[in-house]
């Protein structure tokens, strides 16, 4: 099972745990993409901190948007990044107002190996469809999404 996690931060830094988040990278075998959706620079030096702490850097990938152009953009742009790496199964997003229930995410991937059908990719009007395999953490949590 191929998998990968796309993070999306806006302007939350506080809300970063980069110890947290490093623990659990170091934990599972994952692809994650952080995606920097609002041009701060603590944001960045908060990612690149977990990228370079993390065992597994090479599997961790920082993409810089320069404006805050909504989530679809910033999932869209690291679900092409991911794809550009390697072939997913499926890929799984999250918001960084989320982070706190990061831990979970094994579970969801577990789910999705098993289940896939039962869940719901996010919407596309494109023929090209990058987010075929792109699924919001929030489906799995029962949250609300929006996307």
């Amino acid at each position: 099972m191929n998998s990968g996690i796309i993070i999306v931060f806006n302007n939350d830094e506080q809300t970063i745990n980069v110890n947290e988040i490093v623990e659990i990278l170091d934990e599972n075998n994952f692809k994650i993409c952080l995606v920097n959706n609002s041009n701060s620079k603590n944001i960045s030096k908060a990612l690149d901190k977990i990228k370079f702490q993390s065992s597994t850097n090479s599997d961790v990938f920082i993409l810089d948007n320069k404006h805050d152009k909504g989530l679809k953009y910033a999932v869209k742009a690291g679900a092409r990044f991911l794809l550009n790496e390697t072939e997913f199964d499926f890929i799984i997003y999250l918001k960084s107002d989320i982070i706190g229930y990061f831990k979970e995410i094994k579970e969801c991937f577990n789910q999705l190996d098993v289940q896939k059908e039962s869940f719901t990719p996010c919407p596309t009007r494109s023929e090209r469809n990058v987010l075929r395999d792109v699924f919001p953490f929030e489906e799995f949590l029962k949250l609300d999404s929006s996307f």
